[in-house]
């Protein structure tokens, strides 16, 4: 909040910082560090892929394999690399971004998904069940400006 004192009144703006759909873009932090997802616009469509992975994460030296993924003919592909979530949905009236297949490699399976910015350098992701909102999980990330190095 901004406030100017003059003699007869005292005048005062709140500058609120709305998000734009297209705020997300960027390179965030997962929890604990394990990886840095690239959120990105190609041909219209957002879509969040892992770009990097903590190193402390590899096993004799290789980023770690999809070992838990459902699809068993996916399970022996490295996480590097892996799209997470494509075909984000903002909802400008709410500031959130809906995703309808939230790929989660610690279950393997697919979730459905929102994302709110708590501020430009934060995001918070929760993922549910079945539209069942308050069964989830969620997530904070942050927002990594240049290069990362674990």
């Amino acid at each position: 909040m901004k406030c100017i004192l003059t003699l007869l009144f005292i005048s005062c703006t709140i500058t609120m910082q709305a998000s734009g759909k297209d705020d997300i873009l960027g390179k965030w932090l997962t929890p604990d560090d394990q990886a840095i997802v690239q959120i990105e616009l190609i041909n219209g469509e957002y879509s969040g892929k892992i770009i990097k992975l903590n190193p402390s994460t590899f096993v004799d030296g290789l980023p770690p394999k999809d070992i838990n993924n459902v699809n068993t003919s996916l399970s022996n592909r490295s996480l590097l690399g892996v799209t997470l979530f494509k075909g984000l949905k903002y909802v400008s009236s709410e500031e959130t971004w809906y995703i309808d297949q939230l790929y989660s490699p610690e279950h393997g399976k697919t979730y459905q998904a929102y994302i709110v910015l708590n501020n430009i350098n934060e995001l918070k992701l929760k993922g549910y069940v079945a539209g069942i909102k308050w069964l989830g999980r969620t997530e904070t990330w942050t927002r990594v400006n240049g290069e990362m190095s674990f």
